[in-house]
């Protein structure tokens, strides 16, 4: 299918890896098959830049937190030593998770959405639904069982077993033990809670999608049989194929790969639309009394944010749509305005010290200053993305070596066990002596970031991991 088929994809987002190359695969078509596009590398490199940052901006998060600011039973993964922090690390910080947490799962969610189509017509959907099962749920159970009380474990043997954020666990002679026995049903906390809500939004279309398959499926009987009863001829009990997983592509679909760019005006039209109804999802939460930009809503299997849930549920579709063969959007997007967009949203970046000042007035809690924030955050994420997307898309196109391949495909793993190595590498910082917190965070960023794809990588390699990483 063109415009979906050849997206390289990570196990996280739904897909096959980056195994196959689109020459081959172009060879195996037949002569009549439709073109298809190049293979879009430029996804697989965004995918890994994305993945870096979430462990740097976790390594600041931690870094930067001031003594008695979290690590309590509500969240029991996120912990640190009591030791005095920089205020020039909090301010540096400031920025970057702030500017970090306006686009970059927002970008993860709409990268994975730009597969499910595609995988869904390769695998069929109960294939597909137990391949997500797979690499989504199990992911998030092991973790959500072992990862948090890893490092609790690594905090607690840091601080000498005086962990003073968890009184209770002075006394406790086991954190494991103790872990399960307070949490029996795992909450996804950490870089899970993005797996979690991932299986239910791929739940949530394949279910819309068979739903729809079915409504086909009765129509077209419905017009087999009027067409045999009008021909007066057996025909009305014969019998009707019908595959909706694996349909011939419309003329209109034939011709995506093959459409004319966007113009500018319909990019900026649609640009901004995309925007605005970014902003209203995440401002009608946000507007709520009491509902805060970082306030965190669990329960078991289930965990998300709600002033970002809707923000993220949209992104998801999108991807969904701009895959689409009619759309073909990553395709069709004028190199000028990815350029021009993600210019702008460097000097909407550059604002943000701006808007963090106004909505501290209210705690980045009401509606008047959640308004401000929200405007800022969500016309940056759209900006920002779009423009990254087509710059590497022009620019980063780039077919992966051997270690890049390597690097590619260890991404998800990364993800996922970054938490327990950041943990690990504050309690080692803490120790050396005669060193700021702000040099310790700058130092300790690129350190997490390739440990955690060493870690990863080594995770890959097991025999039959590579079905779940």
């Amino acid at each position: 299918m063109p415009g979906t088929t050849e997206l390289p994809i990570s196990a996280a987002q739904g897909g096959d890896g980056a195994a196959a190359d689109a020459a081959n695969a172009a060879a195996a078509q037949p002569a009549s098959a439709p073109r298809r596009p190049p293979r879009a590398y430029y996804i697989d490199w965004l995918r890994v830049a994305l993945t870096a940052l979430v462990v740097a901006h976790h390594v600041f998060f931690v870094a930067a937190r001031q003594p008695g600011a979290g690590g309590d039973a509500s969240f029991p993964l996120w912990h640190y030593l009591d030791i005095d922090k920089d205020l020039g690390l909090a301010i540096f910080s400031g920025m970057f998770i702030e500017g970090n947490q306006s686009w970059f799962m927002t970008a993860f969610f709409f990268i994975s959405g730009l597969f499910v189509p595609g995988s869904c017509d390769r695998k069929g959907l109960r294939r597909y639904l137990a391949d997500r099962t797979l690499r989504l749920l199990l992911p998030t159970l092991l973790f959500s069982c072992f990862g948090p009380p890893a490092c609790l474990a690594i905090a607690q043997a840091a601080s000498g077993g005086e962990l003073s954020t968890l009184p209770s666990l002075k006394t406790a002679g086991n954190v494991f033990v103790w872990y399960w026995k307070t949490y029996v049903i795992p909450i996804p906390t950490g870089p899970v809670w993005f797996t979690m809500l991932l299986f239910w939004l791929d739940l949530i279309y394949v279910t819309g999608r068979a739903i729809a398959g079915g409504c086909r499926s009765c129509s077209a009987r419905r017009r087999a049989a009027k067409a045999g009863a009008a021909s007066g001829a057996g025909g009305a009990g014969a019998p009707v194929a019908i595959a909706f997983d694996v349909k011939a592509p419309s003329p209109a679909a034939a011709k995506g790969a093959d459409a004319p760019p966007f113009s500018i005006g319909a990019t900026l039209a649609g640009g901004f639309a995309v925007a605005a109804t970014m902003f209203l999802a995440a401002y009608v939460i946000r507007a709520l009394p009491g509902v805060s930009f970082n306030y965190w809503f669990g329960t078991a299997f289930f965990s998300f944010m709600p002033g970002y849930v809707l923000v993220y549920a949209l992104a998801f579709g999108l991807g969904i749509l701009a895959a689409a063969e009619r759309t073909d959007a990553l395709r069709r997007v004028p190199a000028r305005v990815g350029y021009a967009s993600l210019a702008l949203g460097a000097v909407l970046y550059c604002l943000l010290p701006c808007f963090l000042f106004l909505t501290s007035l209210g705690d980045l809690v009401g509606p008047r200053n959640s308004l401000l924030f929200t405007l800022w955050q969500q016309f940056f994420a759209c900006a920002w993305i779009a423009g990254l997307l087509v710059t590497l898309r022009e620019l980063g196109n780039v077919r992966p070596g051997r270690v890049g391949g390597v690097v590619i495909g260890a991404a998800y793993a990364t993800y996922l066990v970054h938490p327990v190595v950041v943990t690990g590498l504050l309690a080692a910082f803490a120790a050396i002596p005669g060193m700021s917190w702000a040099a310790r965070a700058f130092a300790m960023a690129p350190v997490a970031v390739v440990a955690s794809w060493a870690i990863g990588a080594a995770l890959k390699a097991i025999p039959g991991a590579s079905r779940v990483l």
